[in-house]
């Protein structure tokens, strides 16, 4: 390789690095006296909230209901002193979380945006936390990176077609695989999986990790492998396990209550790669 490729490949890392790192929005944080009242350009909504439009995103997708928003945020009390943010130490990482789950605050700013939109909100104390994490008074930057939507709620119970394994498990296949490879006994799959209570509320997912997970297949009750193995790349099932076929070798499991799960099989892992479980 000569020195002028060299050189050429360097400038074009530089100007990826660069024009990534430009892509960050920075915006100047709010003085003392903006914390308080916000400008006369922001909207001020019935609620009580105050958002101000700090940078386009782009479609018309919106999150509602039980959607995974994937986020960052900077939030500073009614004196302007920084308390919390996301874009904080060498790798900053977005935040993911249901939209349910978030205070009335920031769930309403959020319904109103679509991803890589920027806010800055202004959230009175009435749609504030309540859980003494931070003022329940406070202004917030608010970037809405991505949104995931969860897979929709399984029937609480094995419905009467639902197929039933050697162990006793339920299972009912919801979407055909794109491909005829299963993993063996003993090989690695790459799952996502959402798991539900018995209130049909989501108790874990990978939709919250922002990453699938990789499973030995010799290492999860049989119930769960044996199912696994039937799957084909790109198939979805829905899982009913009862509670005397998993005993609660799941993490979040009860060993008393039955496992409900969603799993799609996205890929089948060479057995040399080491996975990371759970």
């Amino acid at each position: 390789m000569n020195r002028t490729t060299i050189l050429s490949r360097a400038l074009l890392s530089a100007t990826a690095l660069f024009g990534a790192i430009a892509t960050v929005p920075c915006f100047a944080a709010p003085t003392p006296d903006e914390a308080r009242t916000p400008p006369p350009e922001a909207i001020r909504h019935t609620s009580g909230l105050v958002t101000l439009l700090l940078e386009k995103g782009e479609g018309e997708s919106k999150p509602t209901g039980d959607d995974v928003v994937v986020l960052h945020f900077t939030g500073w009390d009614r004196d302007g002193k920084q308390f919390a943010s996301t874009r904080e130490g060498e790798r900053p990482q977005p935040w993911s979380v249901q939209l349910s789950k978030l205070f009335p605050g920031w769930r309403q700013a959020l319904e109103g945006m679509v991803p890589g939109e920027l806010q800055r909100i202004w959230v009175p104390e009435h749609l504030g936390p309540k859980n003494n994490r931070g003022p329940e008074s406070a202004v917030f930057d608010l970037e809405l990176v991505a949104i995931r939507q969860l897979p929709e709620v399984p029937p609480l119970a094995a419905p009467e077609d639902a197929e039933r394994s050697p162990s006793g498990a339920r299972w009912k296949r919801i979407k055909t695989g794109t491909s005829d490879e299963s993993p063996p006994a003993g090989g690695t799959a790459l799952l996502t999986w959402t798991q539900w209570g018995a209130d049909g509320k989501v108790v874990q997912s990978t939709e919250l990790r922002g990453r699938p997970t990789a499973f030995m297949l010799d290492r999860v009750f049989l119930g769960f492998s044996e199912i696994v193995q039937e799957m084909k790349v790109g198939e979805e099932r829905y899982l009913w396990i009862p509670s005397a076929v998993h005993g609660g070798d799941w993490p979040g499991s009860s060993p008393n209550k039955p496992l409900i799960l969603h799993v799609e099989l996205v890929r089948v892992l060479p057995n040399s790669m080491l996975p990371r479980q759970g």
